[in-house]
């Protein structure tokens, strides 16, 4: 089924474990230089959005690094000098919650702000 709810032409960024923060960007041009840059990376996201992601808990870290190198990317015209995807998820916070969220935010942008306000609610009661 669809995921009726992806957008793109998002930006966020996520604090590293390290306690560095890297921004993560998708836009339709960077997915499109994405797909002739790392052609694998480019169809693990596609499917992911559009089947969903909450089937493998991998898939947040897929998506969060696809960011992560558009970003790259548009900052430095192209990958050298980039993490790899397992450099890259090796150095992610530990806390699951930050890296789905910044994959929500990135796939979902209005989902991700209405789970923050509600676990934020929880959390006030």
């Amino acid at each position: 089924m669809p995921n009726n709810n992806a957008q793109l032409g998002a930006s966020s960024e996520i604090e590293m474990a390290n306690g560095t923060t890297v921004p993560l960007l998708i836009t339709w041009g960077l997915l499109l230089r994405m797909s002739a840059l790392d052609k694998d990376l480019y169809k693990r996201f596609s499917k992911l959005v559009t089947t969903g992601i909450a089937k493998d808990v991998l898939s947040a870290v897929t998506i969060v690094y696809c960011g992560y190198l558009c970003a790259y990317v548009s900052e430095n015209g192209g990958t050298d000098g980039s993490l790899t995807e397992d450099e890259f998820a090796a150095n992610l916070p530990n806390d699951i919650n930050v890296v789905t969220n910044a994959a929500m935010e990135l796939i979902a942008p209005k989902a991700a702000k209405a789970f923050k306000e509600r676990s934020k609610a929880e959390q006030d009661s």
